[in-house]
């Protein structure tokens, strides 16, 4: 309750499971508490760069300026953001990470995120992947990095839904493997905005977006 948690400056390279782990036997960062992961060397570890479990009960995270590459799973895995907190994740290079440079649950009950300025490139799989939802009068706002040459996708994610809201603004979505953007739906009330990209050379689609609707306006040629 009420903690303060920050790691910054580190270099954690070579060990065998994780880089960072702010793991479950803490109940990872809850009621009104807040961590700050900054300016760390998070590279060549055996599983994951920066593994975070929940972050729950008004509670806040910043995820800034860190290098997370060559890792042996996740640059970046991080479990459920709940419940008014928020958690954003700035200025970080994410690459040659053997699945995804970040991995998110989801941003469930009234919660708010900004992925802003980070380059995610040549991971195994997708770049970006949330496989939950964007829920509940919660807000995610995707602005301004570059996802390039990765596995799957550059940008992934399951729902917007149940009054929530995704943007998905200026971004760069280049030599993608499967496609630049894909998202199952918008629906349920929900709002989402995909505006000013550039997605190009993509092995597959530059924006698939299986069901729902959605307004857009994105430049999302050259793909084959």
């Amino acid at each position: 309750y009420f903690s303060t948690l920050t790691i910054s400056e580190n270099v954690c390279t070579g060990n065998g499971n994780y880089g960072v782990y702010i793991g479950p036997d803490g109940g990872g960062v809850h009621y009104h508490s807040s961590a700050s992961i900054l300016h760390n060397e998070l590279t060549n570890n055996g599983e994951v760069g920066l593994y975070w479990d929940d972050t729950f009960g008004n509670s806040h995270g910043l995820i800034q300026g860190n290098t997370v590459t060559g890792n042996g799973t996740y640059g970046i895995f991080l479990q459920a953001v709940e419940h008014g907190s928020s958690l954003d994740i700035l200025d970080n290079v994410l690459s040659d990470n053997e699945v995804n440079g970040v991995y998110i649950d989801g941003y469930e009950d009234g919660c708010e995120g900004l992925i802003q300025g980070n380059t995610i490139e040549r991971n195994g799989e997708d770049g970006f992947y949330m496989c939950g939802d964007v829920n509940d009068g919660s807000r995610l706002t995707v602005w301004d990095n570059s996802m390039v040459e990765n596995g799957g996708f550059g940008f992934r994610m399951d729902d917007a839904q149940c009054g929530g809201y995704l943007a998905v603004s200026d971004n760069e979505f280049v030599d993608n493997e499967s496609g630049g953007i894909r998202l199952y739906q918008v629906g349920d009330g929900a709002e989402g905005l995909i505006d000013g990209n550039s997605i190009t050379g993509n092995g597959g689609y530059g924006i698939y977006i299986s069901s729902g609707c959605l307004l857009y306006t994105s430049d999302a040629a050259d793909e084959e």
